[in-house]
């Protein structure tokens, strides 16, 4: 059972490895002007940010303008 326990645990940080290089590779495609790396960094971080925004200002209208606002910066 613990053997199962850490492969969980090292799979979850694999994942979270490959999630982080995957944002650095699209924002160094972006700071290069590729709009389509700027679509594909949205999707892939826009709706946890808009999540994460939810639970802090309750309103869907707020969320969805302070997502904008944060990609629009990028």
């Amino acid at each position: 059972m613990k053997f199962r326990e850490q492969r969980k645990d090292e799979d979850r940080n694999l994942a979270k490895i490959i999630h982080e290089a995957q944002g650095i590779a699209l924002l160094k495609r972006i700071a290069l002007k590729d709009r389509k790396a700027f679509e594909e960094f949205y999707y892939l971080y826009a709706e946890g940010l808009g999540k994460f925004l939810m639970s802090m200002l309750k309103q869907r209208g707020w969320v969805d303008e302070a997502v904008n606002d944060v990609m629009l910066t990028i």
